[in-house]
């Protein structure tokens, strides 16, 4: 509401010296001769400050000359035309001011969505190097356990190349004993048998 009292102001301050120099065209114009010819009453005139300070010194003006007449109607309707100039001017400088902070408004808004995107998208940022971290760790122990598993793949392999050179050392080594045991006992079968 601050800002519509400075605008209002700001309006009566650029508003206020036009609405004057009206009030001393008026009454330039109204006024009977024998009263623009007076230096005073110019001079009052000229040292009003406000539109009510022009109206003032002239009706003063015509109560002191007494036979001076003055059309205080048409300063009363000028007065009035121009108070609504004023309040007109007023209504569509408050409708400014409202649209100016409803502006303001959706643009503080706006201001706010986007800080607030930007605290997520640095967070999702943030989310997405902790979780590459974490990938990144888990490709290392993948890694880690692929080159275990290859060496227990070998270990393996020789493991069953040794048991099958056992199986093959021990089916040899029972070939060699049966023959060996068959040769013993035909050799034991044609022993003469012993004298008893």
């Amino acid at each position: 509401m601050e800002a519509g009292a400075e605008s209002s102001e700001r309006v009566i301050a650029v508003l206020g010296p036009r609405l004057k120099q009206l009030g001393r065209l008026a009454v330039g114009f109204q006024v009977a001769p024998s009263i623009r010819g007076d230096r005073r009453v110019r001079s009052r005139v000229d040292a009003a400050k406000s539109l009510e300070e022009v109206v003032s010194a002239a009706v003063h003006c015509l109560d002191v000359g007494g036979d001076v007449t003055l059309d205080l109607a048409t300063m009363r309707g000028q007065l009035y035309s121009a108070e609504a100039a004023q309040a007109a001017a007023e209504k569509s400088l408050h409708q400014e001011i409202y649209r100016r902070e409803n502006a303001e408004v959706l643009a503080k808004t706006a201001f706010g969505e986007r800080d607030s995107l930007r605290v997520e998208l640095r967070r999702s940022k943030e989310a997405q190097a902790q979780l590459a971290k974490k990938v990144e760790q888990l490709n290392a122990i993948v890694a880690t356990h692929n080159e275990v598993y290859a060496k227990l793949a070998k270990r393996v392999q020789a493991a069953e190349d040794y048991a099958q050179r056992v199986s093959k050392l021990l089916v040899r080594e029972q070939k060699v004993f049966k023959a060996t045991v068959a040769a013993n006992t035909a050799q034991c079968l044609r022993l003469p048998p012993s004298p008893g």
